[in-house]
């Protein structure tokens, strides 16, 4: 579940034709693409499974959820869970480019949904706005206690989509929680965020951090700028991601990575069915 932040306050401030364009863009980013993964059975098979996310959105409220987990599946499991950090984390980034600002949290558990009648209900929807409410930043974090299968998320590597970090929160928790990396979007090569995209997500990134450090006046709002902006600096040195992509025949398969973000940051002067999910 993601809100954005400071929505009452845009309301106010900006005009109404322009927030209804940039609302319009947001919730077209969020629209989930189909996708969909290949999994190897013990007979060699193939079998398909949908990865394709569900969503919802409401006034400043965007709400997305796995296809059902299943008990049996454990790499399904962890394909999905990964697809939907992957894809908050992207939105969290592109919204933030775009002067929208988000804030959310993930959870597992059962819940009825019914997209039709715009209908959720269920206690993984509680603890994520919960958990979401607590944070003191722009961003996503899941709790280590909704890691409900350790042995299948033991590994949190760069395409999990998850970062250990101390996530800054109003009130201290007495577990630990993840952040959803929405840095990366910052490590990947120029040429992949160009396609995808259009933009050069690393300037794009650093610049909206620092107009959004710049203009924040209150200092409960520059507080959570500022640690948005704590993050990103941690995470900007890690590793480029590196994708690999096809050159044709003569010229085969090549690696494409950049060099690590400079994070260079301007700081303020003075379904419908009863399922286990992940939303």
């Amino acid at each position: 579940m993601l809100d954005i932040l400071g929505f009452r306050q845009m309301v106010k401030t900006r005009r109404l034709s322009s927030l209804v364009d940039q609302l319009n863009l947001l919730f077209a980013a969020a629209e989930p693409k189909e996708a969909s993964c290949g999994l190897r059975l013990t007979d060699g098979r193939v079998r398909k499974r949908n990865l394709t996310l569900g969503h919802l959105y409401f006034s400043d409220t965007i709400m997305l959820w796995t296809p059902p987990m299943d008990a049996r599946d454990g790499d399904f499991n962890a394909l999905a869970f990964s697809h939907i950090c992957n894809t908050v984390g992207n939105l969290i980034a592109l919204a933030l480019i775009n002067s929208l600002p988000l804030r959310g949290g993930l959870a597992f558990g059962e819940c009825y949904i019914d997209p039709a009648k715009q209908l959720a209900v269920g206690q993984p929807i509680v603890d994520a706005y919960l958990l979401e409410q607590n944070q003191e930043w722009l961003g996503a974090a899941i709790s280590s206690e909704q890691l409900c299968e350790p042995s299948t998320y033991e590994h949190l590597d760069e395409w999990c989509g998850l970062v250990r970090y101390d996530v800054p929160t109003k009130i201290t928790p007495s577990h630990e929680l993840f952040a959803v990396d929405w840095t990366r979007i910052a490590r990947m090569p120029r040429i992949v965020t160009q396609s995808l995209w259009k933009i050069n997500a690393q300037s794009a990134v650093e610049r909206a951090l620092s107009e959004g450090l710049a203009a924040a006046t209150q200092e409960s709002v520059y507080r959570k700028w500022q640690n948005a902006a704590e993050f990103f600096r941690s995470q900007a040195q890690r590793q480029p991601l590196a994708f690999v992509r096809y050159r044709g025949p003569d010229k085969g398969w090549e690696t494409v990575a950049d060099e690590p973000p400079s994070a260079r940051l301007t700081q303020r002067s003075t379904r419908t069915r009863r399922k286990r999910r992940a939303v």
